[in-house]
């Protein structure tokens, strides 16, 4: 973990409300995996008064013989959804910002073999893309399938992205039908179930709002296919000191329940052993 500032190089809006930054952070890159995320002092003021916690979309290092580096860079997607990020949003190439980073535990891509599944809600695609990255340079997996589920055809962010990292498969559902399958993304994944031998290794990986990640659990444990999903909360210190951010979990092991914190022992947990209240 490191406490620094660091250079903004990139700060775009890729569709309605929502924005690319890339900043220059070596001391991060070096150190991050896919599925951590970092924490954003928006302004030099107290106001907002916390840091914003932001999933890392993407990681350029050496330690990934990314062959364009100039800089190890890392990048971030984020929505405009209040104070915060509206400020961030205004922010210029060349500013700089407070972050801490890389915080929380990763996906671990460690064993995974044969077919693995993504799955996205809207923002969910932030942790996922560096994720699939990862997932290219690993020689095991087979197979890589995409699902991206947002509310319209202008929301559906990462399409070509995921598509350029050769994924077998890339699938859209959107709310009202403007772009792909009209309905849920776990629509899709239910779909995509009935057509895999699910007796072969395969690995469903999550991230959206919480009523897609409550249904892939139920899909996931039903099936016994083994998921990891990163969890979204608020958070207030990120380091997991103030307790602000715990979830409800038992035991795959033991069946006995406690909390966790997302920030510290998370935002990646085992579908199968969130409690969804």
């Amino acid at each position: 973990m490191w406490q620094g500032r660091v250079k903004i190089s990139v700060n775009e809006e890729v569709a309605p409300g929502y924005f690319r930054m890339v900043l220059n952070a070596p001391q991060v890159a070096e150190d991050a995996e896919a599925g951590q995320f970092i924490h954003i002092r928006v302004n030099d003021e107290y106001d907002p008064l916390l840091r914003r916690p932001l999933s890392i979309h993407r990681i350029i290092s050496r330690r990934l013989k990314v062959k364009s580096l100039k800089l190890p860079d890392i990048e971030v997607l984020y929505e405009v959804v209040g104070k915060g990020t509206k400020i961030l949003a205004g922010k210029r190439p060349g500013e700089d910002l407070d972050i801490l980073g890389p915080l929380g535990n990763g996906f671990k891509l460690g064993c995974v073999s044969g077919t693995v599944i993504l799955i996205a809600g809207g923002m969910g695609v932030a942790p996922l893309l560096a994720l699939a990255e990862e997932i290219r340079r690993e020689e095991k997996v087979k197979d890589t399938y995409v699902i991206i589920g947002a509310r319209t055809k202008a929301l559906v962010l990462c399409e070509d992205a995921f598509r350029d990292l050769a994924a077998k498969e890339v699938q859209v559902a959107t709310d009202d039908g403007s772009r792909g399958y009209k309905g849920l993304a776990t629509d899709l994944l239910q779909e995509l179930f009935s057509t895999l031998n699910l007796k072969l290794s395969t690995t469903v990986y999550a991230c959206g709002p919480e009523g897609m990640l409550r249904e892939v659990a139920a899909l996931t444990v039903a099936k016994g296919v083994p998921c990891r999903m990163s969890l979204e909360n608020r958070m207030g210190c990120g380091v997991g000191a103030c307790l602000g951010c715990v979830v409800r979990v038992k035991s795959l092991q033991s069946g006995v329940e406690s909390y966790k914190r997302v920030c510290k022992d998370g935002p990646v947990f085992e579908a199968g052993e969130i409690i969804w209240e």
